[in-house]
């Protein structure tokens, strides 16, 4: 069994190809978005092989766009039923950044979760892990002590949740649930970076550490308790967008969030008098400032931002404030 690897486009993202030198089959995951590079490096690479499948792990055009190989190696196509769309909405998979809406290829068979993909004698399990996009699914075989998982977990980081159908807490949770009850030496095939473990994860993955906590910061009533527990898990992060990230992961509502978090951030910012960015007016609007502590996507801040006439590039010197009052260097 080898599996190899072809970094290709803008973004660098992943292809795979998983080989059974006995069986001499094949299967690409995620055939990225450069068909004429990944079609010669395939030459060499897959030569003697019957190609079983071509996998979407997602529907993102850096993963997509070179769909179109699997006419040639006469290969069915793979993608999950809540992704499908993606293949054919320019919006939905970004092809606009980047892509060419000229590569769409109709998928061949739609995946769900618990279906299984067999190339030689190897059975991968299809784990559908939403949150990067709403089908994103990892690809697992126990034989083989491997998975991919496409755009849901990185080495050290997990997915961008920005994008239209993503969820923080739908992502969060797949991985927790689905990926990381993994057994520790399983090795992580991610779509973009470098290779990893699900033991290696468990125990550096700055976002599992932080879900793993379940710690509600904002329910405890003084601010030195706040610190001993931002102390505990070894919060060091300064900016505002990872803050509220964590906030998120601590499974806290907006609606349940105490004033005493805004009062932070404006203690902060009324010390420094007529100085600060935002006016006393601005950093009386508690509920605004809490809302921007708790926005998980960039288009979220922005209009929160506005809300109290913080400007983007204002972030920084609020963050390092916040870090200051909280104490966490």
């Amino acid at each position: 069994m080898k599996v190899k690897k072809f970094v290709n486009g803008s973004i660098q993202a992943n292809c795979y190809l998983f080989l059974d030198e006995e069986k001499h089959e094949a299967m690409i995951v995620d055939p990225g978005s450069e068909r004429g590079k990944l079609l010669q490096w395939l030459k060499d690479e897959a030569a003697g092989y019957k190609m079983k499948y071509i996998v979407d792990t997602h529907g993102h055009f850096d993963h997509i766009t070179a769909n179109s190989v699997c006419d040639v190696f006469q290969a069915p196509l793979c993608i999950h039923k809540l992704d499908e769309p993606f293949l054919s909405d320019e919006k939905l998979s970004l092809l606009g950044i980047g892509g060419d809406m000229g590569m769409f290829k109709e998928a061949d068979i739609i995946l769900h979760d618990g279906d299984t993909l067999k190339c030689g004698s190897y059975v991968f399990h299809v784990i559908h892990t939403p949150g990067h996009t709403p089908g994103g699914i990892c690809l697992y075989s126990a034989k083989a002590k491997i998975v991919f998982t496409g755009d849901s977990l990185f080495y050290e980081s997990i997915g961008n949740t920005d994008f239209p159908g993503g969820s923080m807490e739908d992502l969060v949770n797949s991985l927790q649930t689905n990926i990381l009850t993994l057994p520790d030496d399983t090795v992580v095939y991610p779509g973009h970076g470098k290779e990893t473990t699900i033991g290696h994860e468990k125990y550096n993955n700055a976002y599992v550490k932080y879900v793993k906590q379940k710690v509600a910061l904002l329910q405890f009533d003084d601010l030195e308790a706040v610190e001993k527990e931002l102390e505990a898990i070894n919060v060091s992060h300064t900016g505002i967008k990872l803050m509220a990230e964590k906030a998120i992961f601590y499974n806290l509502k907006i609606a349940d969030v105490p004033v005493k978090c805004a009062n932070i951030l404006k203690q902060t910012m009324l010390s420094k008098g007529g100085d600060v960015a935002v006016s006393k007016h601005a950093a009386d609007q508690s509920v605004a400032v809490t809302d921007i502590i708790m926005m998980g996507t960039r288009h979220q801040f922005r209009e929160a931002l506005r809300t109290i006439a913080i400007q983007p590039w204002e972030l920084k010197g609020i963050a390092e404030d916040i870090k200051k009052v909280l104490h966490l260097d």
